[in-house]
């Protein structure tokens, strides 16, 4: 592998927020050694990144990843989404020794934060996801293998409708593993199509120019949308089997 291949999975509707992710990834990587890939409906020949994959008239968020894959030769990729914005240095050295690693075991996905937590740690200090752990499957921050990512991916799903149903899908057979601590540093930056308040003022505290058009969330969404992240934290303390319960009857 001569280049790290990083593929931040967006549409043409979030365009605005390409340049901010373009600011972010070329200070916090070393680009030389690095495939900055976009996806995108329409837009080509996007500033700033590598390779721009447009996948045509949006349909939806499987069937878009899905077109984008059959256009990258690359074995694994790690994935990432347009609305978090790096904010730390990345070790490159440390994310190729996860790509080797990934190559030599014939894992599936590695998930570079750990959550959830796993059922138990291999020999080379990977954690080992359970099949009955809630959102197994992701594509947020981790490195997959493009193939079984492929296998799982089914037309008309939305990225959440994925997590739930492919991490039931994914088979014991299936090697989904996590590492011991997260490894980026990033500023979420969007929820339901707006700005999230404190996101917002940080990105612009730290000179990035923000597009105008995106509205920011009132103070009083921010407080629900903390509240929920709150629920949500809680929600990741819980074990994993009563995680799969609450996930059935919610």
């Amino acid at each position: 592998m001569s280049r790290i291949p990083v593929m931040v999975i967006s549409c043409d509707k979030y365009s605005d927020l390409w340049a901010i992710q373009a600011q972010t990834f070329h200070k916090n990587w070393e680009m030389d050694r690095v495939e900055f890939i976009l996806t995108s409906n329409k837009k080509k020949l996007v500033q700033n990144f590598n390779k721009t994959i447009a996948t045509g008239e949006d349909k939806d968020w499987s069937t878009n990843l899905k077109i984008a894959l059959d256009q990258i030769d690359e074995k694994h990729v790690l994935f990432w989404l347009d609305d978090c914005f790096f904010s730390a240095k990345v070790d490159l050295n440390l994310i190729k020794t996860y790509f080797d690693y990934c190559a030599r075991n014939d894992i599936d996905c590695l998930r570079l934060r750990c959550n959830p937590k796993p059922s138990n740690w291999n020999k080379y200090g990977f954690g080992e996801i359970a099949q009955n752990a809630a959102y197994r499957a992701t594509v947020f921050c981790c490195i997959w293998k493009v193939s079984s990512l492929k296998r799982l991916l089914r037309s008309g799903e939305t990225a959440w409708d994925f997590e739930i149903h492919a991490s039931r899908r994914a088979g014991p057979e299936m090697k989904i593993q996590c590492v011991r601590k997260d490894i980026f540093k990033f500023v979420h930056g969007v929820v339901k199509g707006k700005w999230i308040l404190s996101s917002f003022y940080k990105l612009k505290n730290n000179n990035l120019k923000i597009e105008h058009g995106r509205p920011v969330q009132s103070f009083m969404e921010w407080g629900t949308f903390t509240f929920k992240q709150l629920k949500s934290f809680i929600f990741h303390i819980v074990p994993e089997g009563l995680r799969e319960h609450l996930l059935r009857h919610m």
